[in-house]
């Protein structure tokens, strides 16, 4: 009954209302290019967005960055799987998605099978099962032609 009062008390439910608010307003700026609402909480410790492994942007890495700057979100670097990715459907971002599928088949033949399917796998089976199917054929062409001007992405092991 304890428990049951602190989570379940008019503090916590205000507490989760402004938390969704928040994140809708973070992620509706980042959708939409403004910079005002996401300048605060968008930025890392050197004031700079976080571009994650595979190109995106991340809304927020440092979770709780005034208290503590160097605790990061346990998604980060996993970002496929966290339920705040937002991948806009254009072809600069489909270049990405692309260049990151082809980066891991890649990393696929050379690393040991086991630490692929491990750290890897997942990764690339949201991006062929859920991200890819998003976007439309017509942004393809234009897509594969911007790969080859992206910079490289780090090596995976």
């Amino acid at each position: 009954m304890t428990t049951e009062t602190y989570i379940k008390g008019p503090e916590t439910r205000r507490l989760q209302h402004e938390t969704i608010a928040r994140l809708q307003t973070l992620m509706l700026a980042w959708i939409t290019g403004s910079k005002t609402a996401t300048s605060e909480h968008a930025a890392g410790p050197a004031g700079a967005p976080a571009t994650v492994l595979f190109s995106h942007d991340c809304l927020n890495p440092v979770l709780d960055a005034a208290a503590s700057p160097t605790r990061l979100c346990p998604h980060y670097g996993g970002c496929f799987a966290c339920p705040g990715l937002v991948i806009p459907v254009d072809s600069e971002h489909l270049a990405r998605v692309l260049q990151a599928k082809r980066h891991l088949e890649a990393a696929r033949a050379r690393l040991d099978r086991a630490r692929w399917e491990l750290l890897y796998a997942p990764s690339h089976r949201i991006l062929v099962n859920d991200v890819l199917p998003d976007f439309p054929d017509e942004l393809y062409p234009v897509a594969q032609r911007l790969i080859s001007d992206l910079p490289p992405l780090p090596d995976l092991e």
